[in-house]
């Protein structure tokens, strides 16, 4: 897996600007540290489900419903939806914490150096559901988060815990909805019919904070 330098450097809040050579030579350094350290894991199913007025509950899935009107164009036009989740392990967590107190500088590269290694994973997860799709002659949304939109980042723990995710990946949300490890995504993916709309616009396109994000891809108005 290749950490993506741009979005490192966009994380950091740097835009379309070039770091110093020092900083350059450090974010090549946590890079690397990062790539030594994840222990990546994932898990993902697809579900059947019922749009009701205002949610998605999908089916043999014990109640578990999506809930807000996001969600529902979203998956306007899919059959099936596949839910993920991804990690990068806890060693991430515990060596970017200690590095908090001694060294903040180095921290927040890794912590920016870490999220665009989660990303970078959840697209070859993603593109593992992809082939499931085009297996059955369909095609796909880009990946929607607890969180986005109307979706209440609320659901998180019971949406681990319908994927077996603590069993099976490590995957834990706490009492607040914020996984352990940090540097984890939980995410749903539609499963369309093939040139069917595939929901909003990914990234920044479609992202409620159009215009008023600090790190907004060079070239867009908005954040991720």
């Amino acid at each position: 897996m290749q950490i993506d330098r741009s979005e490192v450097l966009r994380y950091l809040g740097y835009g379309g600007a070039l770091p110093d050579e020092r900083t350059a030579e450090l974010i090549e350094t946590c890079c690397a540290e990062i790539g030594n350290l994840i222990q990546c894991r994932s898990i993902w199913k697809p579900f059947a489900f019922d749009a009701g007025s205002d949610c998605i509950q999908l089916q043999n899935a014990g109640g578990f419903v999506l809930q807000g009107e996001d969600i529902r164009h979203h998956l306007a036009d899919c059959r099936e939806c596949v839910l993920m989740a991804a990690t990068l392990g806890n060693a991430v967590d515990r060596h970017i914490t200690a590095l908090q107190v001694t060294d903040m500088t180095r921290a927040l590269i890794l912590d920016c150096c870490a999220t665009a290694a989660i990303e970078a994973y959840c697209d070859e997860v993603q593109e593992a559901v992809h082939q499931y799709a085009r297996d059955r002659e369909a095609a796909i949304t880009f990946r929607y988060s607890p969180g986005y939109g109307d979706l209440p980042i609320d659901c998180q723990r019971a949406f681990v815990a319908l994927l077996d995710a603590p069993r099976r990946i490590g995957l834990t949300a706490s009492m607040e909805n914020i996984l352990i490890p940090r540097k984890s995504v939980t995410a749903i993916i539609g499963i369309c019919p093939d040139g069917a709309a595939h929901g909003k616009a990914p990234g920044c396109e479609g992202c409620r904070l159009k215009g008023r994000c600090p790190y907004g891809r060079t070239g867009c108005t908005g954040g991720k």
